[in-house]
């Protein structure tokens, strides 16, 4: 199933791309690597790939420019580390490690608790009632 939704996802592209190369690209990163192809490359080869794709379907790319030539093994390198990439396994998913809570003093319960010294209440006595 996989297999055939990569190749069904790379059908336009199949003519561009050195099958060398992608499957180099896709172990490398499989293997956990760093892509085969630098940065610049990279850019530079989609730019080229997306023009004589579009072209390829009927829309002009732009006005009357020559199609660029595209290197293959940069194709299949630059494809592969994408599929490579999203194929890859990756590690399980760990639950985030709760920070450790500060200890904080506890608290007697209120009964316990010492308070203000109240007086107690005691009657009005019958001299003050004059």
């Amino acid at each position: 199933m996989v297999g055939m939704d990569v190749a069904n996802s790379l059908a336009p592209a199949a003519q561009e791309i050195d099958m060398a190369a992608f499957e180099r690209a896709v172990r490398n990163a499989f293997e956990g690597k760093k892509p085969l192809i630098d940065e610049n490359t990279a850019r530079e080869t989609n730019q080229q790939l997306m023009q004589r794709l579009t072209s390829r379907n009927g829309q002009q790319p732009g006005a009357t420019q020559p199609l660029p030539n595209v290197s293959k093994e940069n194709v299949g390198l630059l494809i592969g580390a994408d599929v490579g990439r999203s194929l890859a396994p990756r590690p399980a998913w760990k639950p985030p490690r709760r920070r450790a809570r500060r200890r904080t003093r506890r608290r007697a319960p209120p009964s316990s608790r010492r308070t203000r010294s109240r007086r107690a209440f005691s009657p009005p006595s019958p001299a003050c009632n004059t």
